[in-house]
């Protein structure tokens, strides 16, 4: 999930604009391969942003979530065109089975599942090619970034935030609980009424977003959050906070370059070596973080990926299908430095986690991916997982 002022879309400096000789292990051919500067993963795909701002799509295609226009399968990697064509793609985010992008014009434009109106259109129906969404709150906006979950998507704008999709826990209104959101509606109550939003995250139906330096967050929690509330005890109390990433738990990255957790441990996605929820954030200094400061943080359902400020990356939590990158399968209860595989010895840029599979960018503006590949979501070219990342193979 980064930071602009808001989720940061670009990358740090791209040191390298081509691949050179290839001799970090792929078989990518080292002229044919773009340089890309973001990466996001959903449950069986991923995308990716390249340096010349194309979008490129590949893995499960059940919903036309690769925006091929069927909802056919797909060999390699697809660039995504129909209203997208001929635009700068300079924003993406997936959910399990949808894709949002925003262009360079300011319009945001989601296809794939349409279950509970995630993807804005005015309905539930599904759409197999980019559809711009331009109803509701967002008619006549200017988007700069946006964020799907599971089942909820949220965007953010000039003049204000807004989200639409399923409403169960009023993650998106505080009226009618029960009734999908099918059309994009303004976030405006709570602490949010009249306040600056500079980062968010959309979790599984709960969304937490960064308001005056300090944590907002409502929707499901361990005591439901019907309402936006800051959150500012524990380690938070008196920190100022720059950027959110939510899961079924919540993560917190502040000033100092520090991360604190809080919510669902199921997997030791709060990083502290245990499977206790927790109510109260608390600070994540073990492990690989144990000595670091930290650029960026990523969320999946039930994981967490962090970029320190040396470009070093290190993930924990749920690894049934070996999506934190060490080599095993093991729940990895705390911070572990990924540096297996294609990343070993490699500076990191940016990551995009998946709920089982996990994506990163090197400094050289290479994708490496692990974890779950039954749908060909690591674009390596099989269809077997790997615990280690492996450099996608460019077709």
């Amino acid at each position: 999930m980064f930071r602009r002022a808001l989720k940061v879309v670009a990358v740090a400096s791209i040191f390298v604009s081509t691949f050179g000789t290839g001799v970090e292990g792929s078989v990518i051919s080292p002229t044919a391969a773009p340089v890309f500067t973001k990466v996001a993963a959903g449950l069986f795909h991923t995308c990716a942003i390249t340096n010349t701002k194309a979008l490129y799509c590949w893995g499960n295609n059940w919903y036309g979530q690769l925006g091929t226009g069927d909802a056919d399968p797909v060999e390699g990697k697809h660039l995504v065109q129909g209203e997208l064509a001929g635009k700068e793609v300079v924003d993406i985010s997936l959910g399990q089975y949808q894709t949002c992008a925003v262009t360079s014009e300011g319009i945001v434009y989601c296809w794939g599942l349409g279950g509970s109106g995630v993807l804005g259109s005015g309905s539930t129906d599904n759409f197999n090619e980019p559809h711009g969404v331009i109803g509701g709150s967002l008619d006549s906006t200017f988007v700069t970034d946006v964020d799907a979950g599971d089942w909820n998507t949220c965007a953010h704008t000039y003049s204000g935030f807004s989200c639409w999709g399923d409403n169960s826990y009023r993650q998106v209104k505080l009226t009618n609980p029960n009734d999908d959101v099918l059309s994009p509606v303004t976030m405006d109550h709570g602490v949010l009424s009249g306040a600056e939003i500079t980062d968010f995250s959309v979790g599984e139906y709960l969304v937490c977003a960064v308001v005056l330096a300090k944590a907002a967050c409502w929707g499901r929690d361990l005591t439901d959050r019907l309402a936006p509330h800051y959150v500012t005890r524990g380690y938070l109390r008196s920190k100022q906070v720059t950027s959110v990433a939510a899961g079924i738990h919540m993560c917190a990255l502040t000033t100092l370059g520090t991360v604190a957790c809080w919510g669902r441990n199921t997997y030791s996605q709060l990083g502290d070596g245990t499977v206790a929820d927790r109510a109260i954030p608390k600070r994540v200094i073990t492990g690989a973080l144990a000595n670091a400061l930290v650029e960026k943080i990523e969320a999946s359902e039930e994981g967490m990926c962090a970029v320190t400020t040396r470009m070093k990356l290190a993930c924990w939590g749920k690894n049934f299908d070996g999506q934190v990158g060490n080599g095993s399968t093991d729940t990895q209860p705390t911070p572990a430095r990924v540096n297996t595989g294609a990343l070993r010895r490699k500076n990191v840029i940016s990551v995009g986690m998946g709920e089982n599979h996990t994506c990163a960018i090197t400094q050289a503006g290479r994708i490496a991916c692990w974890g779950d590949n039954a749908q060909g979501q690591l674009g390596d070219g099989t269809t077997n997982d790997s615990s280690r990342p492996k450099f996608i193979v460019w077709e």
